[in-house]
């Protein structure tokens, strides 16, 4: 069943639920929870709960994302960010399965390295505050065939959106950063499409 943490926790602590593979379903977190624990390798909070296996939503009052915080969580909906969250470290969400459009919020700027690979995301929404996307961002994932990028963009990482085979991609995006990248490398068609004016889907 569903693993429902109750109202009034703020705070869970580094590898807390580390290994706890045997919970399945979706994982509640209420939005009393302020901080989520885990800053090194294998000490995320749900390091490889990989029973869980529904949506997830996050709560509305952190602020970041620590690093391998959901590693190798096999959940197989969508994922929600609040507008909460500035930071999103190194492979928070690594093989999580996430499906359909994930959406970056407004507010945060640091997306880390590895921290969606290996997921189904179909569309992915990176909006005008984030300035730096990590290596391997969204290594494999290879159903992503829409991609809506900001104009702050300063930094895409090495391999950022490779794929395991060609993918045709759309992409729509003002910063040049963005359309000079090496699509071609990560294995992407860039689609033609009538305007590179960008605007965040409604």
């Amino acid at each position: 069943g569903n693993l429902v943490l109750p109202d009034g926790i703020t705070f869970i602590g580094d590898g807390a639920f580390k290994d706890c593979y045997k919970f399945t379903g979706d994982l509640i977190l209420p939005d009393s929870i302020t901080t989520l624990g885990g800053t090194t390798t294998k000490d995320g909070c749900f390091y490889y709960c990989k029973g869980l296996n529904g949506t997830l939503k996050l709560p509305n009052g952190i602020t970041s994302v620590p690093a391998f915080t959901f590693y190798n969580c096999n959940f197989t909906g969508q994922l929600e960010i609040p507008s909460s969250v500035t930071t999103i470290d190194d492979r928070a969400f690594y093989s999580c399965d996430f499906t359909g459009v994930l959406e970056i919020p407004e507010g945060a700027t640091n997306i880390g390295n590895y921290v969606f690979s290996f997921n189904n995301i179909t569309t992915v929404i990176i909006p005008n505050s984030v300035t730096d996307v990590g290596n391997n961002c969204f290594y494999s994932c290879n159903k992503l065939s829409k991609l809506y990028i900001g104009n702050s963009i300063t930094t895409l990482g090495d391999a950022c959106f490779y794929a395991g085979k060609n993918i045709p991609t759309k992409l729509y995006t003002t910063n040049e950063v963005v359309k000079n990248y090496d699509w071609a490398g990560d294995n992407r068609t860039i689609l033609p499409i009538n305007t590179f004016t960008f605007a965040l889907p409604q």
